[in-house]
This record gives C-alpha cells, structure tokens and sequence, in this order.
C-alpha cells in the first residue's frame, strides 16, 4: 500500500517542532559532546586556549628534557 505523501503543513510542523526542541536542547543532537561544542563558545575557546598552551609547552621544550617517570611507577614488564 502507497503511503500519502505528507503535505506542506505536516512537513512544516514537524520542522518547527525539530526546530524548538533544538532550541530548548532536547533534540539527539544536542546531547552529544560534539553537539555541545557546537553551540557553547565559552567551551570553544576554552578548547582552543587549552590546544594553544599545550602547543606552546610542546615547542618550547625538547623531548630530550622530559623527566622520566620514576621506576616504582612502571608496571612490571
């Protein structure tokens, strides 16, 4: 059995609908973590002062200088 094609009005509520839980942040997307990034800037720039000061220490000091763990940490091997 063909299924009706659903008119402009049904289409248009359910895009408002989408829309407003979108808005009030209960649509599945919201609630992913990248769902969030995308709509928090603070947790964007904080994202992006943590990527330029990790950056920065990574530049200013060569592998050579890192501290070694200290042998009671390691695992046995």
């Amino acid at each position: 059995m063909p299924q009706a094609k659903p008119t402009s009005q049904t289409t248009r509520e359910a895009v408002l609908s989408e829309l407003a839980a979108m808005a009030e942040g209960r649509h599945p997307d919201c609630n992913t973590i990248t769902g969030r990034f995308v709509r928090d800037p603070e947790l964007q720039q904080a994202s992006k002062i943590l990527c330029d000061a990790i950056q920065a220490e990574y530049h200013h000091q060569p592998a050579s200088d890192i501290t070694p763990p200290p042998p009671a940490w390691l695992l046995p091997a």
